[in-house]
């Protein structure tokens, strides 16, 4: 392929590389036009650009010849039956650019996804290009290709096009490497060809026969071949699942059908966006992937984009299975997502999810047996007795046959499991268009989803006007369906024994449709009464409905969200929304639940005896009856409120205001407040009171603040940077006088010092780069500041007269600086180097490659050392030889993110990157201290001695973790401070600097027991 005339006339090939299309295409008009002569379309679009593709490392000339062969082959058997010539699509699989409007791999070497709108592609066109040859085959053929990615993507692409009705032909497709030997390429393309000429492969399931062919020639030439796309028949089903999931909502349908909508990675990615339909502010997602590792880290790099974006409080990913050992620790840390094996007590810890619960399978029919009956002990029926809403969505064929298993598990009829909403609307799609007159396999498949939907009812839906006339009923007015509906729900969901919050928001919808009479009414005061928040008598119940216009009663406790608001008429919803009767119940609502909460004699609400209820729901229902203001004004409520649902409390409460000015501003600021709150939904209320007083003082809240901070909290605010300051990266302490300093090193460069109690002073020259080592002490008898930063700068400056003098330029990236002895020591990432007062060189050890990432000082009994975490570590200050003490080394493929030494025990404390803290003695032996689940530790300390001797760490996770190790120090803690910390120092009067990010830093006093 160097040039465009070594290729067989009346073929169009299609290369896609590695660099990006051009904004203008001004080629695309010529391509219209083409007849019987060479195009290739790819990253440039014209055929004089072909000996550069291949020049610029576009495309490799094996890949070249690769195609070519497969070409003439094509060329010679049309020629020779006097046929069109196939239409072929090539794609390299060093980049496929350019593909498709979906998350797509864009180098073999970086398997992150990326978002390619249709908008910047040149989609129409290409389309437009493959419907050029009206009538001829279509052949896609993915060269160099090492997973389904690229192969699926544009089959993917294909199928819309075939099913919108812009082209006629067959779309095939064939994966393949490069690395190929010419003799085996042509005897792939030989047979390739052999594969496209047979009838019968044209006729049925072509995937499956080119991949049996490929099998085959594997077998007899042990060639690197493999096919890309599973088997699956794309006949008739096709039809019917046209709409599902592009109308923004995806029913769970067997995965079969899934693939024919954008291949197994766009399935995933709509199971995902499904899963977050309802709307839930925070979720928690627990994946259970069941399938091979084929693809797998396209599946999690979706998984992280779309949850993410939704804020998702956790993610879990439970791997079991085949293929779950190709979930490589390196992938998992760079996702920040937990990695497998996941015990089951991590399922159950997770705490206090916000709204609901998402159990997300993919796969499970590649689960052994053993593994399928772990999952639902291990996960489902766990997670079935938290509060909260929980959603199963599962991506295979063979749901039944899992949900089964798990009715058996509980006692339950075997048809006793529970669909959507969702799926009875699709039902009705499916039977009430083609899908009723399909036959064998595919018909199969429609008409055992459509007993699945049946199941809900309680009915057998034998034809599509079953289902489509019961759907259609007005439950108000067809009294006999909704209360066997509502039993046979409420007789299921008591029999799951599931939380008493979930319940009766799952039954008091439906119970309610038909009012108070209705003969289920007291099965959902049954099971309302065993909810800890409902504890109300029937008789404050009745009197309540009493005070309500019972027709309209529908929506008395039911979010728009829930199953009950789809299936009341549009003139019921219509009537309650305009008048003020949903206003009235929730005001009762609230007078209620505020009437629980006991009080003490000054009239003081007592929160923490509040109910689980109460806690969850109070907000919404305050907001909903215009009465959330004074609950506001609590810094009690505030602590023991659900976050997620009072975040959305405040914004219905902002949108009683008819106009934007009137919104309170006072509720946005309590939002931001509670957002920054938010990552410590898990934290204990003595924490949680803390954070409050803090967050409050940052935000401006200073009345909230002051009230919030006179309740018995574990820390205080000493001193808070202001919002706007530079994020701070490094922290050192230092006393001058009767004064103490905190020193600040900024990312912007900058170096600051704070007195506390007075003013924050910024010295005037800033380092070149982010600041990465720091260190303060007194060097001929003057009080200084040593600093250096990424780009290999160090400087040293006087506290006295502000001034700067450079020790070193351009030394290497700075990763710790020290100052003993009054000489300076600078760590970097090939080595150290220790100045004299001269900024001479004294001692240096340079390895001349970057290795080390972590540094730190102290004394192995009476020998200064120095320790650089990496491959080998510890030297001495006295004659820079290495020291046969124990190695830091990456820990279990991890690098160190940060590093301490215990001069007095000589043990050397290493925090890294996946988040363990592992201790090393001297004798060679390591133990792990204390774990940042999964997330980067940033700093390490070590406060007090012997029995008292305790570790401080914090990380990425933004928590502040205290462990003890001497056996009469303070019990084990953790407090939650910012979305993420950079590093920590203990003051010489034991307070504790934090350096969080999104703040310049703060200084925090712990109280209550002393934490240092």
């Amino acid at each position: 392929m160097a040039s465009g005339s070594a290729i067989a006339p009346d073929l169009v090939a299609l290369v896609a590389g590695t660099a990006h299309y051009p904004k203008s295409n001004g080629k695309l008009d010529e391509l219209h036009a083409v007849e019987s002569e060479v195009a290739v379309v790819a990253n440039v679009l014209a055929t004089e650009y072909a000996a550069r593709l291949l020049d610029d490392g576009g495309i490799d000339r094996d890949s070249a010849s690769l195609l070519q062969a497969i070409l003439n082959v094509l060329g010679e058997e049309a020629q020779s039956e006097g046929q069109l010539s196939p239409l072929v699509v090539y794609l390299s699989g060093h980049g496929l650019e350019g593909v498709g409007d979906y998350y797509i791999c864009t180098s073999d070497t970086d398997p992150s996804p990326v978002w390619l709108p249709r908008s910047s592609m040149p989609m129409k066109q290409l389309a437009e290009i493959l419907g050029h040859g009206n009538g001829r085959e279509i052949v896609v053929v993915i060269d160099a290709c090492q997973s389904e990615i690229g192969i699926e993507h544009i089959a993917s692409f294909s199928l819309e096009n075939r099913i919108s009705g812009r082209r006629v032909g067959t779309v095939w497709g064939i994966a393949a490497t490069s690395r190929v030997e010419e003799a085996g390429q042509l005897e792939f393309a030989t047979a390739f060809a052999d594969a496209l000429r047979k009838p019968q492969v044209r006729r049925s399931q072509p995937y499956l026969q080119i991949a049996e062919l490929i099998d085959q020639i594997n077998r007899d030439r042990d060639n690197e071949l493999a096919c890309a796309i599973p088997g699956t028949s794309i006949r008739g089903i096709s039809k019917v699942f046209q709409n599902p999931f592009y109308s923004g909502r995806l029913p769970l349908v067997p995965e079969r059908a899934l693939r024919l909508f954008g291949g197994r990675r766009q399935a995933r990615r709509d199971l995902l966006q499904f899963a977050r339909a309802e709307g839930a502010d925070q979720q928690a997602v627990v994946v259970v992937s069941g399938g091979s590792g084929s693809g797998k880290s396209m599946m999690l790099s979706v998984l992280k984009n779309d949850l993410d974006e939704a804020g998702t409080a956790n993610v879990v990913i439970d791997a079991r299975g085949r293929g779950a050992k190709d979930l490589t620790t390196e992938l998992f840390d760079e996702l920040g997502i937990v990695r497998p094996p996941l015990p089951s007590d991590r399922i159950v810890a997770l705490q206090d999810c916000p709204d609901e619960i998402v159990v997300l399978v993919d796969a499970p029919e590649s689960m052994e047996e053993d593994d399928r009956d772990l999952f639902i002990a291990d996960v489902l029926l766990p997670l079935a007795q938290r509060p909260g809403r929980l959603k199963l969505v599962l991506g295979s064929a063979t749901v039944p046959d899992l949900l089964r298993d798990l009715a058996q598990e509980i006692d339950l009829d075997s048809e006793a499991y529970f669909v959507p909403d969702d799926l009875i609307d699709l039902a009705v799609k499916v039977l009430t268009a083609e899908g009723s007159g399909l036959t064998g396999k595919d018909g199969a498949e429609v008409r055992r989803l459509a007993r699945w939907v049946g199941v809900q009812s309680g009915r057998s839906f034998r034809t599509a006007d079953d289902l489509a006339s019961w759907r259609a009923r007005d439950p108000l007015t067809k009294e006999e369906d909704m209360p066997i509906l509502v039993e046979r729900i409420a007789l299921r969901l008591k029999a799951l024994n599931l939380n008493p919050d979930r319940t009766m928001g799952l039954l008091a919808p439906l119970a309610f449709a038909e009012g108070p009479g209705i003969p289920d009414f007291g099965l959902w005061l049954d099971v309302a009464k065993q909810s800890a928040g409902m504890d109300y008598t029937s008789e404050e119940l009745v009197a309540l409905l009493d005070a309500l216009d019972t027709d309209l009663v529908t929506e008395a406790y039911a979010e728009p969200e829930q199953a009950c608001w789809r299936m009341a008429s549009d003139e019921l919803v219509a009537e309650l929304r305009r008048g003020r009767h949903l206003e009235l119940m929730h005001a009762a609502f609230t007078d209620a639940l505020l009437a629980a909460v006991p009080q003490l004699p000054s009239g003081t609400r007592q929160w923490e005896l509040a109910t689980e209820y109460t806690r969850r729901h109070l907000a919404i229902h305050a907001a909903k009856a215009g009465r959330l203001t004074g609950l506001l004004d609590d810094p009690g409520f505030l602590l023991i409120t659900d976050i997620s649902r009072t975040k959305r409390a405040l914004y219905l409460e902002d949108s009683r205001a008819s106009h934007p000015a009137e919104s309170p501003s006072r509720s946005t600021l309590v939002r931001r407040l509670l957002e920054a709150l938010a990552p410590a939904d898990r934290a204990d209320e003595v924490d949680r009171a803390g954070q409050l007083a803090y967050l409050a003082h940052v935000a401006g809240l200073d009345s909230l603040a002051s009230r919030a901070d006179k309740l018995p909290a574990s820390w205080r605010t000493v001193w808070a940077a202001q919002a706007d300051a530079p994020r701070a990266t490094r922290l050192a302490d230092h006393v001058v006088g009767n004064a103490e300093l905190l020193v600040i090193g900024g990312y912007d460069g900058s170096v600051s010092f704070h007195r506390l109690g007075g003013e924050t002073t910024a010295f005037d020259k800033r380092m070149s780069g982010m600041v990465t080592g720091l260190a303060v002490g007194r060097v001929d008898g003057r009080d200084v500041v040593l600093a250096g930063d990424f780009d290999g700068d160090v400087r040293l400056y006087d506290f006295g007269d502000l001034s700067a003098r450079d020790i070193a330029t351009n030394c290497g990236s700075v990763i710790g600086c020290a100052i003993v002895d009054g000489r300076l020591l600078v760590g970097t990432m090939t080595g150290w180097a220790l100045y004299s007062t001269a900024d001479e060189i004294e001692l240096e050890v340079d390895t001349g490659e970057p290795q080390f990432s972590v540094f730190a000082t102290g004394t192995i009994g009476s020998e200064p050392v120095v320790v650089l975490g990496g491959p080998s570590a510890v030297w001495s200050l006295r004659t820079g030889r290495s020291m046969a003490l124990p190695a830091v080394e990456p820990g279990r493929g991890y690098w160190p993110t940060a590093i301490t030494m215990c001069s007095s025990s000589g043990e050397i404390v290493v925090g890294y990157q996946n988040g363990e803290v592992l201790a090393f003695t001297g004798d060679g032996q390591r133990r792990r201290l204390a774990g940042h689940e999964g997330n980067k530790v940033s700093a390490v300390l070590l406060a007090g001695a012997g029995p008292t001797r305790q570790l401080l760490s914090a990380g990425h996770d933004g928590r502040v973790r205290r462990t003890p190790l001497g056996a009469d120090a303070p019990p084990a803690a953790a407090m939650d401070v910012a979305e993420h910390l950079d590093d920590l120092v203990i003051g010489s009067s034991g307070w504790l600097a934090i350096a969080a990010s999104g703040r310049g830093g703060a200084v925090l006093e712990w109280r209550e027991g002393q934490m240092l």
